[in-house]
């Protein structure tokens, strides 16, 4: 009588540990397998694992990792970290991202600000260094980044309306949140000067030179006049 011998390979548990920012991560943490073809077919069970070196993935990403099986259950760590962006004391929550280690993260969306010109991402609160519009260095920490702002530049010009004298100067730059500085005098016969006003005839609200620039466009001031001529 004859027999044939059958040989089942044994089966080793992998293990393998996600972490986020240094921290075990439990609930929501990526579903991982395993590859020992560069992803044409993956090993889903970590529990009946064969011999061999393989790749692990975390979803469809590859992490990266190798993990190698030699005739014992076998562990590795895959790691993740948070990129968190703010303006000024506010977090941005849809530009968060939690991003493979050594990968790179996607470009943040910029943000808006009234009167102002974003100029890009600083790694600290203080602003110093310079800004990025986008993080195109592999991951390896949790990171923060800060929103860098330019006040914008905007043109007034002035509308004399009918002044005589000293009315030469037709416009100048101003910039946001600063004050406007020094103004034209003008003169006209018969009236006294009263004041820039930002609408015609001293309506709308006074400008003078320690006005802060509240207006993010260009726009237009006009000088109020009186007639103060004696009876």
């Amino acid at each position: 009588r004859a027999y044939t011998a059958h040989w089942e390979e044994m089966k080793y548990q992998v293990t393998v540990s996600t972490y986020k920012d240094g921290a075990l991560w439990g609930s929501g943490a990526p579903a991982v397998k395993l590859t020992a073809d560069d992803g044409s077919s993956f090993v889903t069970d970590l529990t009946a694992v064969g011999n061999g070196s393989y790749r692990i993935y975390s979803g469809n990403t590859d992490t990266g990792v190798i993990v190698t099986v030699g005739g014992a259950d076998a562990a590795a760590r895959v790691d993740y970290y948070t990129l968190s962006f703010y303006d000024r004391d506010s977090e941005l929550t849809q530009n968060r991202q939690t991003v493979l280690k050594n990968n790179t993260a996607q470009k943040p969306s910029a943000p808006a600000r009234t009167g102002y010109l974003f100029a890009g991402w600083c790694d600290n609160a203080n602003l110093t260094g310079t800004p990025v519009t986008e993080i195109s260095a592999p991951i390896t920490s949790k990171q923060t980044f800060y929103a860098k702002w330019t006040a914008a530049e905007y043109k007034v010009t002035f509308d004399y309306m009918g002044a005589t004298g000293d009315s030469t100067v037709q416009d100048k730059t101003v910039t946001y949140d600063a004050a406007y500085g020094e103004l034209p005098v003008p003169t006209k016969a018969g009236y006294v000067f009263k004041a820039w006003y930002t609408s015609e005839n001293g309506q709308g609200d006074p400008v003078t030179a320690e006005t802060i620039v509240q207006t993010a466009s260009a726009h237009t001031l006009y000088a109020y006049w009186k007639d103060e001529t004696p009876p």
